[in-house]
């Protein structure tokens, strides 16, 4: 079916709209992030050594998180709720550009180590060394989505992928102090009507298509 959008078809049936809660302050208590969901987040140890294979590593099981939830109901429905205002002739980004404020409005930041050790009872060394992924659609149905640029990042890539977008990965080392590791990662869009790619960094972007000034390498990862 298609909601009010020309030419971006959904993968998937009829669906009922799903509340999804808004972000206001204070922030979340981190410790009840995952009450109430009955599946578990992909946790998983990380490698310090190669570091680009353990990028790697990461990216994949985004793609296949965004991929494959890219077809669940509650991400359907958050495209719908996402863009249930726009005309029938929305531009592409003006598309991206509305989930890119949902996404910002729903999902609160908030480090891996956090999580780790708050909400799944990690000690501290275990917390910093371990990777926690949380799937879009397990991220949507949590009281209070929270995650850190990973989460932001394969949420956002899998709601593009609902409305059959060319969509990647993009990861940039921009801690001065480790100028080799890719540290931050955020996602890529193609707009087929102007022929070109737009940045969603929705965890710490201010606007669609900003970018981190600073950083000493990049690598984009494509994923469809």
């Amino acid at each position: 079916m298609v909601f009010g959008i020309t030419g971006r078809m959904l993968q998937g049936e009829t669906i009922s709209s799903m509340p999804i809660p808004t972000i206001d302050s204070p922030m979340y208590n981190a410790s009840q992030a995952f009450a109430g969901v009955p599946y578990a987040p992909t946790v998983s140890p990380t490698s310090n050594w190669p570091v680009d294979q353990s990028v790697h590593d990461t990216i994949q099981k985004m793609a296949t998180l965004a991929r494959s939830n890219a077809e669940h109901p509650t991400v359907i429905a958050a495209v719908k709720d996402a863009t249930q205002s726009l005309l029938p002739t929305a531009t592409d980004r003006e598309i991206c550009t509305a989930i890119f404020y949902w996404i910002k409005d729903h999902v609160q930041f908030v480090e891996d180590e956090t999580l780790n050790q708050v909400a799944l009872g990690m000690n501290e060394y275990d917390a910093i060394d371990t990777e926690l992924l949380i799937a879009p659609s397990y991220l949507l149905s949590m009281r209070h989505p929270m995650g850190d640029c990973d989460d932001f990042s394969t949420l956002c890539a899998a709601m593009l992928l609902v409305l059959q977008f060319k969509v990647a990965f993009v990861t940039i080392a921009a801690d001065h102090n480790e100028p080799n590791r890719l540290s931050h990662v955020y996602v890529k869009v193609w707009m087929e009507d102007e022929n070109k790619g737009m940045y969603l960094d929705c965890s710490h972007g201010a606007f669609p298509d900003w970018e981190h000034g600073e950083y000493t390498r990049k690598l984009e990862w494509g994923i469809s």
